[in-house]
């Protein structure tokens, strides 16, 4: 029985597919290095600044150190101001409590006006000291002169001026108290402000932290998955391998089953094919020899005696006996020719025995390859089930970030509205600011009229000495005319785009190339041996040998389909994983892309965190650097209240 065909390629289509998919996996590898280089790059950027963002927070916070200083200064200055205009309160009632107010209203405009420098420097009871008499012996440094006479409707008129001057220094006291207390509360605005920004400064570090885990997953990944590749490129080796040696042996195997034939009968006769069935008709030998021992004792060996030959004529009466002698030689050649005969059917047992041998190790390999094949879907589902949960823990990580996020936009969006609720109390308070310095200019230019008259009047009092000029308000103010309403412009920001990677079609999945079925056909030799005669007991063993023989092929050939349907099946088994491993790789594809959306979806995320922030510093300064000049101004306006007070108690 001629032995089948040999077995199909299981695994050659899973060579293709292993290296397509190794080199798949290993350029989607080198695309997560190159994002791996650059989220690192990005985050030093980052970092730097933040480190920027840090000295700009250091900075302001040294400038509401010095603004709480100046607000300080300016509430002891408030002290001292109050101080003194109590102690100016008490004056001026004095004042009124000591002059009694009875004369017309004509006299009082006939009479020229008095500072009250002038209460202070001659009371009214002496009437004949001058300012220059310091002994009060009616006596100046050069000669006595007389000094004037100072009427009660006088007084009473600078008295009512003052204390309408003294009032007026009031409303303006309190509307310094009711704008530095302004000012308090916006620098602790600021401050709240600055705290908002310290905590966001820890949620950006935070958020870089999840990032940085986030990297290290996506590292840990990707050495998973070059295990992963690794060990299919091993398995797919040794499956190669083992798949080369069986189609070794099941060349062998046929080539063997067709070179060793079973020894037929006729393969024993000369023309065998064109005789018919070996035992239809009888054998009947033209010769008969009769071999007896020689006579001789010298030598034990058989001789060939002459037979008698019974012919056709022997029907007849007269017998004719032919003695024929048969040489030697060709005893021997029959007995060689058998010998070798016998040497050949021996050679062919040994060689089934090889091949019974060499089927048996094929059918252990075959045992071998199964057993790898459970293992390797018994890791493909442990890799599986790995995929679901990490994928699983990643979309909830993204959720909660996402969510935090949306918090955060929230408060930015509630911090901006402060910040133009605040930027219209400015431009209020400037405004008003704006109003009381027109305010102190009119002041300063109706305390310059009253200076004046009082300088005529000392001229006219003291002819003989030199005209003692007052200095003028204008002197203790440095640039009054050059200070103008403070106005800004509304910081408008920039637009923001946001830049996300368009979606791509998946990619399609590698071909999966049909096996090469190699076909080997070998011619089949067959030995035939010519042997003219043969005793029948040893044509029956042959006989025998031969269906034994027979047999064996038979159950080795029923073996050898039983192993062909069993490589059908692992075929089928190959097939169906590699089916699976397609779609694995496939959801990791998905996935990886998912992932580095969302990745890049928290990058633009963080920019625009980043920007905002920025924009937020850059506002916050504008409003410390009108709330510095602010304050400078009220500070010089202060100074020339101070210089005014000093200028009345020195012509006090």
């Amino acid at each position: 029985m001629a032995a089948s065909g040999p077995l199909d390629d299981p695994f050659s289509s899973l060579q293709a597919s292993a290296e397509r998919s190794t080199s798949a996996l290993e350029e989607r590898i080198r695309d997560l290095e190159n994002d791996a280089t650059w989220k690192d790059s990005r985050i030093q950027e980052l970092q730097i600044e933040k480190d920027l963002a840090d000295g700009n927070l250091e900075e302001l916070r040294k400038q509401l150190q010095l603004l709480q200083q100046t607000v300080q200064n300016s509430e002891a200055l408030e002290t001292q101001l109050a101080q003194k205009s109590s102690e100016l309160e008490q004056m001026s009632r004095q004042l009124f409590q000591t002059v009694p107010v009875q004369k017309p209203v004509q006299e009082i405009k006939a009479i020229p006006k008095f500072s009250t420098s002038q209460f202070f420097a001659a009371p009214s009871e002496s009437s004949a000291v001058t300012l220059f008499d310091t002994a009060g012996d009616n006596w100046g440094w050069d000669e006595p002169v007389p000094a004037p006479q100072v009427l009660p409707q006088q007084e009473t008129s600078t008295a009512a001026e003052e204390s309408v001057e003294l009032q007026a220094l009031r409303n303006e006291i309190e509307d310094l108290k009711s704008r530095n207390e302004a000012a308090s509360r916006e620098i602790r605005e600021l401050q709240d402000k600055l705290a908002s920004f310290a905590d966001r400064e820890s949620e950006f570090s935070q958020v870089k932290d999840e990032v940085d885990i986030l990297r290290a997953q996506n590292v840990t990944l990707n050495q998973e998955v070059t295990a992963k590749a690794s060990r299919l490129k091993e398995v797919a080796q040794s499956l190669l391998e083992e798949q080369v040696k069986l189609s070794q042996l099941e060349e062998q195997l046929h080539n063997k089953e067709t070179a060793v034939a079973a020894p037929s009968v006729s393969s024993f006769f000369a023309d065998s094919s064109s005789q018919g069935p070996v035992f239809e008709d009888l054998i009947v030998p033209k010769k008969a020899y009769l071999c007896t021992p020689s006579a001789s004792e010298d030598h034990g060996e058989w001789s060939v005696e002459e037979p008698a030959v019974v012919s056709t004529a022997a029907t007849s009466q007269h017998a004719v006996g032919f003695v024929n002698k048969v040489d030697d030689r060709e005893l021997e050649n029959l007995r060689e020719q058998s010998d070798l005969q016998l040497k050949q059917l021996r050679e062919q047992d040994e060689k089934l025995h090889e091949a019974v041998q060499q089927y048996a190790k094929a059918q252990s390999t075959a045992e071998q390859l199964q057993l790898n094949l459970s293992q390797l879907q018994q890791r493909y589902a442990e890799l599986e089930a790995h995929l679901h949960s990490v994928t699983a823990s990643h979309q909830s990580e993204i959720e909660s970030k996402m969510a935090a996020l949306a918090e955060k936009t929230g408060e930015f969006l509630q911090l901006k509205d402060a910040i133009d609720i605040m930027r219209a109390q400015n431009a209020s308070l400037s405004y008003e600011l704006d109003e009381a310095t027109s305010k102190l200019k009119n002041v300063a230019q109706t305390l310059q009229e009253e200076q004046l008259k009082v300088c005529q009047l000392e001229e006219q009092l003291h002819n003989k000495e030199s005209a003692v000029v007052a200095p003028s308000v204008s002197s203790f103010f440095a640039d009054s005319s050059s200070h103008g309403p403070v106005f800004e412009d509304l910081v408008v920001p920039k637009k923001a785009y946001l830049c996300t990677p368009s979606a791509s079609e998946d990619q399609e999945d590698w071909p999966v190339e049909k096996p090469m079925v190699a076909t080997t056909t070998a011619t089949s030799q067959r030995s035939a041996g010519v042997i003219e005669s043969l005793d029948q007991s040893e044509l029956l063993n042959l006989r025998q040998q031969n269906e034994q023989q027979m047999k064996q092929l038979c159950e080795q050939t029923e073996k050898h389909s039983e192993i062909q349907a069993t490589v059908e099946q692992l075929k089928q088994e190959l097939s169906q994983l590699q089916e699976r491993n397609a779609q694995l790789e496939v959801q990791l594809n998905t996935v990886l892309a998912s992932h580095q959306t969302e990745v890049e979806a928290l990058r633009n995320q963080q920019n625009e965190f980043n920007s905002q922030s920025q924009e937020e510093q850059k506002k916050l300064k504008d409003e410390l650097n009108q709330l510095t000049q602010r304050n400078q101004s009220l500070e010089q306006d202060r100074d020339a209240y101070l210089q005014l007070q000093d200028e009345l108690d020195i012509l006090k």
